[in-house]
C-alpha cells in the first residue's frame, strides 16, 4: 500500500516555429508551474524521415526553439 496519491497534470497544446516548420508541443502543468514541455513524437518522427536526420537531432533542434 502506497501513501502517495496520483496527481493528474493539466495539459495544453501549443506549437513552436522551427526551421522544419511548426511543431506541436504538449505542455504539462501542476497549478501554474510548468512541469514538462515535450514536442509531439509523431511530428518529430515525420520530420526525421522527411529530412533524413536522426530523431534525436530533430528533437534537439526543436528544443532549441522552446523558450
Amino acid at each position: 500500500f502506497s501513501k502517495f496519491g496520483r496527481v493528474c497534470l493539466e495539459r495544453e497544446i501549443s506549437s513552436v516555429e522551427t526551421r522544419f516548420g511548426a511543431v506541436p508541443l504538449k505542455i504539462s502543468r501542476l497549478g501554474s508551474e510548468i512541469v514538462s514541455i515535450k514536442p509531439e513524437y509523431e511530428t518529430l518522427k515525420e520530420i526525421a524521415a522527411r529530412e533524413n536526420l536522426p530523431l534525436r537531432t530533430v528533437e534537439a533542434e526543436v528544443r532549441k526553439n522552446i523558450n
